[in-house]
C-alpha cells in the first residue's frame, strides 16, 4: 500500500474505505506541514471509534512506524475489523504535541484523520 500525506494544516483528513470483516486494514501515513515531515518522537498517537454493533476502541496507542519522518499505520487490526460486525464504522486517530513540541510551542491536541469505514461479511 502507498504512503498516504496528510498536512497538519488539512486536518482532520477524511478517508472512507471498503473492508471484509476480519481482514486488516493497513493506512500508512505520513505527517508533513508545508511539505517537511513532521517529528513524532514526543508525541502520543491514540486510535478509537465505534462500530455498527456498538463495539468500540478506545485509546489505542499507535507507535509510529519513523517517528523521525512522520510516518505510523493508522489503519485497523483483523481483530478490530471483525469485532465490529457488518455495516459502517467511524474512528479517528488524534496526537497530542506536548508543550515545547517545534510545531505547536505551547502544546496541542490535533485530529489527524476521521475514517469511515463500511464493512461487509467475510464469506471465505
Amino acid at each position: 500500500m502507498a504512503t498516504l500525506n496528510v498536512d497538519i494544516n488539512a486536518l482532520p483528513y477524511k478517508l472512507t474505505y471498503n473492508c471484509v470483516a476480519g481482514d486488516t486494514l493497513p493506512l500508512l501515513i505520513q505527517l508533513t506541514i508545508n511539505g517537511s515531515a513532521v517529528n513524532l518522537t514526543a508525541d502520543t498517537l491514540t486510535l478509537g471509534g465505534s462500530g455498527p454493533n456498538g463495539a468500540t476502541l478506545t485509546g489505542r496507542t499507535i507507535t509510529p512506524s519513523a517517528a523521525s519522518t512522520g510516518m505510523f499505520d493508522g489503519g485497523l487490526t483483523s481483530a478490530e475489523t471483525g469485532a465490529w460486525g457488518n455495516g459502517e464504522a467511524r474512528y479517528q486517530v488524534e496526537c497530542t504535541f506536548p508543550e515545547g513540541d517545534a510545531n505547536f510551542a505551547a502544546g496541542a491536541v490535533k485530529t489527524l484523520l476521521d475514517v469511515t469505514v463500511n464493512i461487509t461479511t467475510d464469506t471465505a
